[in-house]
């Protein structure tokens, strides 16, 4: 039991997948139902969260205090712990937390690149939200919002509780983990965000306004409704001048598997389990 996959809904099978291409199928076991008991042995080294789980946000700390590695595609542990401990545990390689914002894009790669070359950050736009870029792009087609809403819940793009999407809490908590990462505290920043109606929302997807998350300077944080050129992903522009465009035309389960085994792949560790 080398590693533990959390999670056998749309992303941790596709998760589980690609981990039996590579013939690590016997060294894992799923955990595929809540009601099933989480067994974290001595041998295990990986623990994959492909779940939306506040219940299973709460072992983080335990799992790594006992010297766990995390990958999670679980956005709740992130919004949970304190910042501090958060960077502590991304700088010591014991979580990786890429498929929670943005999915497979390597926003957070990028942050983490420019402060390494001493870029500054001088704003990040983010549209992070895959349901309303897949409803946006529908209604530009001519769907009405109930049927794109409808269109983005079959494709599996929303949370499990859609209305979190059409609320703006899904994206409220994207913003709440790019600040974290970002290490943008209480004391630096704030948080600007007007509670949205589902009305409004339709209204401004249908004049072509996006949610978009902005971070200035690294220290203010707002989300509101402004017009982007891309539809799903993040543009990062430096005090120098630079400027990089990661875009998707949405994530869902496949872009957010592939952010997970993006994650899997920078683990060192995991290369003697398939005896390579």
């Amino acid at each position: 039991m080398d590693i533990v996959l959390i999670g056998y809904g749309k992303v941790g099978k596709l998760v589980f997948n690609e981990l039996k291409k590579r013939n690590l199928d016997s060294k894992i076991t799923c955990i595929k139902s809540r009601k099933e008991k989480i067994e974290i042995t001595d041998q295990t080294k990986l623990i994959i969260d492909c779940t939306a789980s506040k219940k299973i946000a709460k072992e983080y700390n335990a799992w790594i205090l006992a010297g766990k590695i995390i990958v999670t595609a679980n956005k709740y542990p992130i919004t949970q712990l304190s910042y501090n401990y958060i960077r502590e545990c991304i700088v010591n390689s014991k979580l990786y937390i890429n498929a929670t914002v943005c999915t497979s894009l390597p926003l957070f790669e990028t942050i983490d690149q420019w402060h390494k070359n001493g870029e500054k950050i001088k704003e990040i736009k983010a549209v992070v939200s895959s349901s309303l870029a897949s409803i946006s792009i529908e209604m530009a087609k001519g769907k009405s919002f109930d049927d794109a809403v409808v269109l983005s819940i079959k494709k599996g793009l929303t949370e499990p509780d859609y209305k979190r999407d059409l609320l703006g809490s899904d994206v409220i908590t994207k913003a709440i983990i790019l600040g974290r990462y970002l290490e943008i505290n209480s004391h630096e920043a704030t948080l600007y965000f007007k509670k949205i109606s589902i009305k409004d929302l339709a209204e401004k997807l249908a004049a072509s306004l996006k949610l978009v998350i902005t971070i200035k300077d690294e220290k203010k944080i707002s989300i509101g409704y402004s017009a982007i050129s891309i539809s799903y992903g993040a543009i990062l522009l430096s005090n120098s001048g630079k400027e990089i465009i990661l875009s998707n035309k949405y994530g869902g389960p496949i872009q957010a598997a592939k952010g997970v085994m993006q994650d899997i792949d920078k683990i060192k560790c995991l290369k003697t389990l398939n005896g390579n």
